[in-house]
């Protein structure tokens, strides 16, 4: 065997895909954007926005993240201080599901991670909504968004068409996609004392214009 070749089977033996597959800075399949920043994880999001970012506005989209091994889809909002996202977290309420092809709804739960709020399924659920994700034709997204004792926005549907989505999962999974850590929060029975220290110290106007925002996405302003 050639010495180029064999150096080339050796990184592959060593480092696996991500050793065969350089890191696009970003690149479109089918519905999918696969985008990789100089400096962080890449990240693989779909290409229609939910809520397109914009001055002083988060985007909003349905993103895969690794989680546990499996590659789940989550809704991602992104753009966020530190602070408004775990303040949004604690006060919004936040119902919002998915569902596949027309199939059983799947209940996404949401948490604070950094300047993000990312809604996702847990255990078997996260499971499964991995094992439908790469097969799947549509994906159906509802919202319904709140803010105890101010403004509940009604709810809201949106259907994305899904193409080429299994390619889209192995060209992530060659940049070396790592494993997210979704943080738990700790039980409701303390979230009312938790939204007496936001307001005590003035978030709740942080996450007031958070729901304000996302608000973008309901009443048909949506791309």
């Amino acid at each position: 065997m050639p010495s180029g070749l064999r150096i080339a089977a050796l990184a592959l033996l060593i480092g696996g895909p991500a050793a065969a597959q350089p890191r696009p800075a970003s690149e479109q399949i089918g519905s999918w954007v696969l985008a990789c920043p100089a400096a962080g994880l890449c990240q693989l999001r779909h290409a229609s926005w939910l809520l397109p970012p914009g001055t002083g506005r988060p985007g909003v989209s349905l993103e895969v993240l690794r989680l546990g091994g499996q590659f789940v889809p989550v809704v991602a909002v992104r753009g966020l201080t530190t602070q408004a996202a775990f303040g949004g977290v604690l006060a919004l309420n936040a119902d919002v599901d998915l569902s596949f092809d027309g199939g059983g709804r799947v209940a996404l739960v949401c948490n604070a991670d950094g300047g993000a709020i990312v809604c996702a399924p847990e255990g078997a659920e996260a499971a499964g909504a991995a094992a439908s994700l790469a097969n799947a034709h549509t994906a159906e997204l509802r919202i319904q968004l709140g803010l105890p004792g101010v403004v509940t926005l009604p709810e809201q549907s949106r259907t994305l068409e899904l193409q080429r989505t299994a390619e889209a999962l192995v060209r992530f999974q060659a940049t070396g996609a790592a494993n997210a850590t979704m943080p738990a929060l700790p039980g409701l029975d303390w979230r009312g004392f938790m939204d007496r220290v936001l307001r005590a110290a003035g978030l709740e106007h942080d996450v007031a214009d958070l729901l304000a925002s996302l608000g973008g996405w309901i009443g048909g302003r949506r791309p």
